[in-house]
């Protein structure tokens, strides 16, 4: 029986279906910054389920690309999260955090009169 040999490819050509290791890093990433964005996004709707909102809105805070005013914003959305779920300490400590990102924070101070 007779063997074929395998074909081989021209010089500096890839195979279909064979990504480098650098393009799956990128890939990689780039799925990890939709990813937060979703999150900030998630997190600003709100779920109507205050655990998973304290858990989307942490997960979010770790987008580097927000801006203050957008990170404020995510701070007072876990803040009421943890307010419903009456963890109030935890509130007041994300509340801190929104006024931090942006003193200017009129969804912060609401929070805080509630």
């Amino acid at each position: 029986m007779l063997r074929r040999a395998p074909a081989q490819e021209p010089p500096g050509r890839r195979r279909r279906g064979r990504l480098s290791a650098a393009a799956l890093l990128a890939l990689a990433a780039g799925a990890g910054a939709a990813g937060a964005g979703r999150d900030a996004d998630a997190c600003f709707e709100g779920s109507g389920r205050p655990e998973l909102d304290v858990r989307i809105c942490e997960r979010a805070q770790w987008d580097e690309t927000l801006s203050p005013l957008s990170r404020a914003t995510l701070h007072v959305r876990r803040a009421a999260a943890l307010l419903a779920l009456g963890r109030a300490e935890e509130a007041l400590a994300a509340n801190d955090a929104a006024l931090e990102s942006n003193p200017l924070s009129a969804e912060g101070e609401l929070v805080v009169r509630r």
